[in-house]
């Protein structure tokens, strides 16, 4: 989907590269995470504002949720089969994972896994 030309998950094209197709919910997480920062990073040094405080991928992960809503509603009413439907209900819930972790702002299992980055 983030190759299909929709300005929204355009915005998650850098994780096509590296896909992982059967990711856990934290290996997306990390990826979404590292995906980014790494992106910020890039805005900061081409003199764009970088988004450190995460607000832009709040939004954009409530912007997901929206558009895989939509998708399964239009699958819904072509294809009686479920499995079509149970692929974006998969990926929407990976959303949602990974937007109550940011609304929660609940980011202690990467501080642990970053401890050495951290206390030195």
């Amino acid at each position: 989907m983030p190759a299909s030309g929709c300005p929204i998950l355009a915005k998650l094209r850098p994780m096509l590269r590296f896909h992982l197709p059967f990711a856990t919910i934290e290996e997306t997480e990390f990826r979404v995470f590292a995906m980014y920062a790494l992106a910020q990073f890039l805005r900061h040094k081409t003199g764009k504002q970088p988004d450190w405080e995460l607000k832009s991928l709040v939004k954009l992960y409530d912007d997901i949720q929206k558009i895989n809503t939509n998708v399964v509603s239009k699958i819904a009413k072509l294809e009686k089969q479920d499995a079509s439907i149970n692929s974006v209900v998969v990926l929407n819930n990976f959303a949602n994972f990974v937007s109550m972790d940011l609304d929660d702002e609940d980011f202690s299992r990467l501080i642990e896994l970053f401890g050495s980055w951290i206390t030195d």
